[in-house]
């Protein structure tokens, strides 16, 4: 809803597709902000955000209506944030991907630049964008701390998050951290509200994440252990519902992948 009232899809449908970014951003923060922030996002986000000592920024929000603290994709020049939350004393710009990847890079690199070099006023400009998301959040937030969050597929999130930081790439004054969707699904999966209609909430939120693909595979009980051998095929009853059965008839070669679901 979020995403049509804001002019992300068009009129025709044409663009809504299960991968389009905009709309998983307004199903799933658009539907988070009707629950006190202090209930949802924020243990959510907390909880889930990586560096782990970014948390404490998040832990200082104390919030119950956030409404008027979100904005959607706010224009500038520089670029377009998907979400921008913004408190007392803390600016928060968050860059959502789904299965694309950043929009914009180039070669910069100030890692190897002189130690007397590394402010921002010298430092060599990027075009990558999450570099010139930090520009947008440095320039919005002035007088309060800066915080810049990817929220990602997990296989992004870290090479993301290593590149842009090793390269030296993002504004001094804001700090980097990512989520990863499928630690969001697990924290969301973690709140236990009282209220019947936040649940109601919630539990559509965790069908929309789990639909794409983001519930994590945790463990495997077995009532006894087996010598597994190479020569054998195994499979494994789970909770008498969930069952992994590795015998195949497909002959494996080399320099290919499989995958079992």
């Amino acid at each position: 809803m979020i995403a049509d009232i804001k002019g992300k899809i068009s009129r025709s449908g044409s663009n809504l597709t299960e991968n389009l970014e905009d709309n998983l951003t307004g199903n799933v923060f658009g539907a988070l902000r009707y629950i006190p922030f202090n209930m949802a996002m924020k243990p959510i986000l907390a909880n889930a955000i990586y560096p782990r000592q970014m948390s404490n920024c998040i832990e200082n929000i104390n919030v119950e209506y956030w409404g008027n603290n979100i904005q959607f994709w706010p224009y500038n020049k520089k670029g377009e944030l998907d979400v921008i939350l913004e408190f007392y004393d803390l600016i928060i710009g968050i860059e959502v991907k789904f299965k694309s990847d950043i929009s914009s890079d180039d070669a910069v690199d100030n890692s190897e630049e002189d130690v007397q070099k590394l402010d921002d006023s010298i430092k060599e400009q990027s075009i990558n964008q999450l570099s010139r998301e930090s520009e947008i959040i440095n320039e919005k937030g002035i007088k309060k701390d800066k915080l810049l969050i990817l929220i990602a597929p997990e296989s992004k999130c870290v090479s993301l998050y290593e590149d842009v930081t090793n390269r030296r790439i993002i504004n001094d004054n804001v700090k980097l951290a990512y989520v990863s969707w499928q630690r969001f699904l697990y924290e969301l999966s973690q709140l236990r509200l009282d209220d019947k209609f936040n649940n109601l909430i919630i539990n559509d939120i965790k069908e929309l994440l789990k639909n794409k693909g983001f519930e994590q595979f945790k463990d495997m009980r077995l009532e006894t252990l087996n010598e597994v051998r190479t020569e054998d095929y195994f499979f494994f009853d789970y909770c008498s519902q969930f069952k992994i059965c590795f015998a195949t008839n497909i002959e494996v070669k080399g320099d290919l992948y499989y995958e079992f679901k």
